[in-house]
């Protein structure tokens, strides 16, 4: 199993620096993509201003040549961003392939290391087991040598304390007669809630790097509909938070989210006092100012299931537990801003979904 696992992180390796080879050639030939076609339409305005000089009688046969080679030079031109739109779709299509099988490797590596975890477990059990029976069996028959030689006083006096407590039975206490039981004795004693609680940052670390680092990448390019097959939770969707969890957001379900950037509804974000309006925007100027307001994919400073920069909401580690119980959560920080994204499990162990973004400042 060991080989098994080692055998499948240099898989995931050498498919990730792969991905990364080819994120850098499909932004060099998106930028290409680019310059074409602002060298096309360079080209069409000096087609439009020889056209227009032309019909004017002045110097045409000149023009008429210059129109030819800027027509031949055009023609070139879309030849070669037809060619670069057929290598960005299938760059696209290659990207989509490597997401999938890296996601394949890692929910693998997570199915053996949770196998692995509980055999290790078993195995502590065991030899605890064999350790706790291999110190009592002595003890046991020394007690039962005295019984039959020294008697019960003996046999008393050798017995633990513990056992000799155990043995004995106290009455319960109760009232004499004329006495009434106090108040305190009659009502039951009222349970506290108990705290919300986090996996360690290690744990959550391992859970959730690499996908919170993939979802973070559709935020950036704004692709809610790649986004939504793959990582918002089926059920319960996700839930977005415009300032902290002071203000109460909105939940939108999968189907919702998949085309959001071309719904013109406005939605009420809830608001962040009772004295303040509330904050009302369609998604993409939602989008815009509290998703992705910055280059969070780019951030240096990435915490999981802590938070470092509670901003002017408050926000802590505690508060989102509390909204999220059984949650992982990583904060991405950039310029004095963060986005939070909460996870949750869904059909089992190591599969993680995302159920809520919260952006605070």
């Amino acid at each position: 199993m060991p080989e098994n696992r080692d055998n499948t992180l240099a898989d995931l390796k050498a498919n990730l620096d792969h991905f990364k080879k080819m994120v850098d050639q499909f932004h060099q030939d998106d930028e290409q993509r680019r310059h074409t076609e602002s060298e096309l339409a360079t080209i069409r305005s000096s087609l439009a201003e020889i056209q227009q000089k032309t019909s004017t009688g002045w110097g045409q046969q000149g023009l008429q040549d210059d129109l030819t080679q800027l027509s031949q030079r055009h023609h070139a031109m879309q030849e070669n961003v037809s060619f670069l739109n057929r290598q960005w779709q299938a760059m696209q299509q290659a990207l989509d392939e490597l997401d999938n099988r890296a996601e394949w490797l890692y929910s693998r590596q997570e199915r053996w290391r949770i196998i692995l975890s509980t055999l290790f477990g078993v195995l502590l059990l065991a030899v605890a087991v064999l350790f706790y029976r291999s110190f009592s069996a002595p003890g046991k028959a020394s007690a039962i040598t005295t019984k039959k030689t020294s008697g019960n006083n003996a046999y008393a006096s050798l017995l633990p304390a513990d056992s000799i407590s155990a043995n004995q039975t106290t009455p319960p206490e109760t009232a004499t007669a004329g006495e009434q039981p106090t108040a305190a004795a009659s009502q039951p004693a009222q349970a506290k809630p108990a705290p919300a609680k986090l996996m360690t940052p290690e744990h959550a670390e391992r859970a959730i790097k690499a996908r919170s680092k993939y979802a973070m990448t559709y935020f950036q390019r704004a692709n809610f509909e790649r986004l939504a097959e793959k990582y918002i939770h089926p059920e319960k969707g996700i839930h977005f938070y415009p300032a902290g969890l002071k203000a109460s957001g909105k939940a939108l379900p999968v189907q919702s989210l998949k085309n959001a950037m071309f719904n013109p509804v406005k939605y009420d974000w809830g608001k962040v006092s009772a004295t303040e309006p509330s904050i009302v925007s369609g998604f993409i100027n939602y989008y815009k100012t509290y998703i992705y307001d910055q280059d969070f994919l780019s951030a240096s400073d990435v915490r999981f299931n802590e938070i470092a920069f509670s901003g002017k909401f408050g926000l802590s580690a505690n508060a989102i537990a509390a909204k999220h119980p059984d949650c992982v959560f990583a904060e991405f920080r950039k310029n004095d801003k963060s986005l939070v994204l909460i996870f949750e499990q869904f059909d089992g162990p190591g599969l993680w979904y995302l159920v809520g973004a919260i952006h605070n400042e």
